[in-house]
C-alpha cells in the first residue's frame, strides 16, 4: 500500500494565515461526566528503556493497573518528546527513553504494548507531542547522523535552529511544520488513539534570531505585522493545521493542548494565543492549562489563575480541564506545598466549583513516590465521588 502524506503550507504571509474566522459566543455547556486525566512523561518510563518485550509489558501493565485503581480513566503518554520516538517510526529515532540509545533499534513495539495494556484497564489514551524540542543539549553531535533534525542543520537549513537553550524547530518554517505534520498523520495511521495532544512548548524563550530569515521573507512579500504578532499568527495557522490533520482521520479524535498558566507568558513569550483557541472553531477540541502554584503564593496563585481562565470566552464545544501539579507534594518548594496534603484535593474542589470538565494530575511517577503518598490518597478520596 502507497501512502501519499499532503501538507498544505503554512508559510506566514498576510493574506495566506489560515485563521479561522471567528464564531458566535454561545454559554458553555458542561459535560457531566468528568475527565480523570494523569500526564505519563518519558521520564516517568525512563526505566523500562532497553527491556525485552516481556520485561516491559510487565512494567507497562504494572503501571496502568495502578492508574486505574486510583482512579484515573485518561492518559496522556508521551510519543515525541525531543523529535525521536517512543513508538516505531519512519519518521523519527527512537527515543532513548525506550531504547538503549537514541535511534537504536527495538525488536517490538512499546506503543502497542501500552495500548494493549490500557485497554485491558479501560484506560483511555491520547498521544502527547512536543513539536518543536529536539534537544536540550545543543551539541548536533548527539543526534542520529540520519535523522531528519541533523540532516536540516547539514543542509543549513532554517528550519532547525541551535540556541543557547538546546536545539529547536523552527515553527515559522514550512520544512519543520511539514515533518511535524507528517508524524501527526504517521502515528494516526499506525495507531488506534483517542486523540494527539500537545502542551506548552511553542517558541523557545531565547528565540530571537531562529525565524527572521522566514520574518525577513514575509515583510519582503508585503507583510505588515510586528514579529510578535506574526510569530502568533504563525503558531495560530500551526495549531489550525494540527486540528484540520486530525479531524481528517475522524471528527471522533481529540485534538487537546496544554498552555502554561499565565497568560502574558503564553502571549509574549511563547507566542500562543489561548484565549482565542478557546473562543473559536478550529484550533483545539480541549484546553488543559498548567495551574501549578499553591493557593498561598503571592503572585500568580492558584485561585487567581483558576478564576482567569474561567473568566475566558469559550465556544460551547470546548472542553476546559485543570493541569495540576502532584510532583510539588510533599517538596520544599514552600511550606504549603510540604506540609499539606490536601492541595490538591482542594484544588480539585475548586475546579468543581467552576463546573469545568474534570483535570489532568502531573505526572504517573508521583503516584508512586513516598512524598506525595498522602496526597495520593487525598486524591483517590476525590475520585471515588
Amino acid at each position: 500500500m502507497i501512502i501519499v502524506l499532503l501538507f498544505s503550507g503554512c508559510q506566514p504571509k498576510k493574506s495566506e494565515i489560515p485563521i479561522p474566522e471567528p464564531t458566535t459566543q454561545t454559554p458553555v455547556e458542561v459535560n457531566e461526566e468528568e475527565l480523570h486525566g494523569i500526564w505519563i512523561s518519558c521520564y516517568d518510563i525512563e526505566n523500562s528503556s532497553g527491556k525485552s518485550r516481556e520485561e516491559y509489558s510487565v512494567i507497562i501493565d504494572d503501571m496502568f493497573r495502578k492508574i486505574s485503581e486510583t482512579g484515573f480513566d485518561t492518559a496522556f503518554i508521551h510519543m515525541r518528546a525531543f523529535s525521536d520516538a517512543l513508538y516505531q517510526s519512519e519518521l523519527f529515532p527512537t527515543s532513548k527513553y525506550i531504547a538503549k540509545s537514541r535511534g537504536a533499534k527495538l525488536e517490538y513495539d512499546p506503543f502497542e504494548v501500552i495500548l494493549e495494556s490500557a485497554e485491558k484497564y479501560n484506560v483511555s489514551v491520547h498521544g502527547w507531542l512536543n513539536p518543536f524540542r529536539i534537544s536540550y543539549d545543543n551539541d548536533p553531535a548527539l543526534l542520529c547522523e540520519d535523522e531528519a533534525a541533523i540532516k536540516f542543520i547539514n543542509e543549513k537549513s532554517t528550519a532547525v535552529g541551535i540556541l543557547d537553550s538546546g536545539i529547536f524547530y523552527n515553527p515559522a518554517s514550512e520544512e519543520a511544520q511539514k515533518l511535524i505534520l507528517d508524524g501527526i498523520r504517521e502515528i494516526l495511521m499506525k495507531y488506534d488513539i483517542d486523540g494527539i495532544h500537545i502542551d506548552d512548548y511553542f517558541y523557545p524563550e531565547d528565540c530571537e534570531k531562529l525565524d527572521s530569515a522566514e520574518y525577513e521573507a514575509y515583510i519582503s512579500s508585503g507583510g505588515m505585522l510586528e514579529k510578535a504578532d506574526w510569530r502568533r499568527a504563525t503558531i495560530d495557522a500551526f495549531v489550525a493545521s494540527i486540528y484540520k490533520t486530525v479531524k481528517s482521520f475522524s471528527s471522533e479524535l481529540i485534538f487537546s493542548i496544554s498552555p502554561a498558566a499565565r497568560k502574558e507568558y503564553n502571549y509574549d513569550v511563547m507566542f500562543a494565543d489561548c484565549e482565542k483557541w478557546l473562543s473559536n472553531e478550529g484550533y483545539a477540541d480541549w484546553i488543559i492549562p498548567q495551574l501549578y502554584f499553591g493557593f498561598e503564593r503571592k503572585s500568580f496563585n492558584f485561585s487567581t489563575l483558576l478564576d482567569e481562565w474561567d473568566s475566558y470566552a469559550r465556544i460551547n464545544n470546548i472542553k476546559i480541564f485543570c493541569g495540576l501539579a502532584l510532583y510539588k507534594a510533599g517538596t520544599d518548594e514552600s511550606e504549603e506545598w510540604l506540609n499539606n496534603s490536601e492541595v490538591i484535593s482542594a484544588q480539585i474542589d475548586a475546579v468543581r466549583s467552576k463546573k469545568w470538565n474534570g483535570f489532568v494530575i502531573f505526572s504517573y511517577s508521583d503516584l508512586e513516590r513516598n512524598e506525595a503518598s498522602a496526597s495520593v490518597e487525598k486524591i483517590k478520596e476525590r475520585l471515588r465521588k
